[in-house]
C-alpha cells in the first residue's frame, strides 16, 4: 500500500527530512456511537515526518484536527455527531532512513453512529394465578331449578363420584331447590338470581365466598373446580 501512495506524497510536498522508520498510518477509536456523541480517532501511534492528512466520507459535517506535543493532526474529532456512517482515511508520509523516495502508507476507520435502541418491551404478563390454596372446610352448594332438571344437572345434584371427592377434601356438598326456605335464608335465591340456575356458591369456613357463577356442566369439571382452592390437590 505504501508505494501506492507515492504520486499522493509528491503533491503534498513532503520535505527531505528522513524519519527512523517507514512511514506508518494508524487509527484508534470507537466503531459505534450514539447520535450526539462526539466521535474521538487517536493517531498518535502513527510514523510521519510531516503533519498527519484526514480525510472524511459520510455526513456533511465539519470536523477538527488537534496538535499534540508538537505533531501535527495526531487527533481528529467531530463533536455531536448526527446519524450516519463515518469513513475516516489517514494518510502518513515521509522519507525513511537510508532512503531517498518519499513512501507513504494509509488507514481507513469507520464508526457508525446511530439512534439508540428502542427500550425492549416488557414481557407480556403470565397466565392469572389461580386461587391460593384454602385451608379449613370448604362448603359447596348447588341451587337448582327442580321443574326443569336436565340429566347434565341431575348428575351432580346426586353425584357419588363428586360426594367421594369432596370427603376426601373436607368439602361438605349440598343442593337446594331455588324455591326452598332454606335458599333464601342462605341467600342463594339472590345469587341465582345474578348468575342464573343451576347456580354454585363456593364458601370458607367462615362464610366468605371463594366463588360463585352457574355451575359447570360436568362432574369433572365440578370436581376440578372444588380442587383448585385446595391447590389443586
Amino acid at each position: 500500500m505504501r508505494r501506492t501512495f507515492l504520486a499522493l506524497a509528491g503533491l503534498l510536498g513532503v520535505a527531505g527530512q528522513a524519519i527512523a522508520e517507514t512511514p506508518k498510518a494508524t487509527i484508534r477509536g470507537p466503531v459505534r456511537l450514539p447520535v450526539d456523541g462526539t466521535i474521538v480517532l487517536d493517531a498518535r501511534s502513527s510514523i510521519s515526518d510531516r503533519p498527519l492528512k484526514w480525510k472524511l466520507e459520510g455526513p456533511d459535517v465539519p470536523f477538527l484536527t488537534l496538535d499534540q506535543d508538537g505533531r501535527r493532526g495526531v487527533v481528529a474529532l467531530v463533536p455531536a455527531a448526527p446519524e450516519g456512517v463515518y469513513r475516516f482515511t489517514l494518510i502518513a508520509v515521509g522519507i525513511p532512513d537510508g532512503e531517498s523516495e518519499i513512501d507513504a502508507d494509509a488507514a481507513i476507520h469507520v464508526v457508525t453512529v446511530e439512534s439508540a435502541a428502542p427500550p425492549v418491551p416488557p414481557a407480556p404478563p403470565g397466565p392469572a394465578p389461580g386461587p391460593l390454596p384454602v385451608s379449613g372446610t370448604i362448603h359447596v352448594s348447588l341451587v337448582l331449578d327442580l321443574d326443569s332438571l336436565t340429566p347434565e344437572v341431575a348428575r351432580l345434584r346426586e353425584s357419588p363420584k363428586a360426594r367421594a371427592a369432596f370427603e376426601g377434601l373436607n368439602v361438605v356438598y349440598r343442593t337446594y331447590a331455588h324455591t326452598s326456605p332454606d335458599a333464601t335464608r342462605l341467600n342463594l335465591v339472590a345469587l341465582a338470581g345474578k348468575v342464573g340456575l343451576p347456580a354454585v356458591l363456593i364458601q370458607d369456613q367462615t362464610g366468605k365466598i371463594l366463588w360463585s357463577g352457574r355451575a359447570p356442566p360436568s362432574e369433572s369439571e365440578m370436581i376440578a373446580l372444588v380442587k383448585s382452592f385446595r391447590g389443586g390437590a
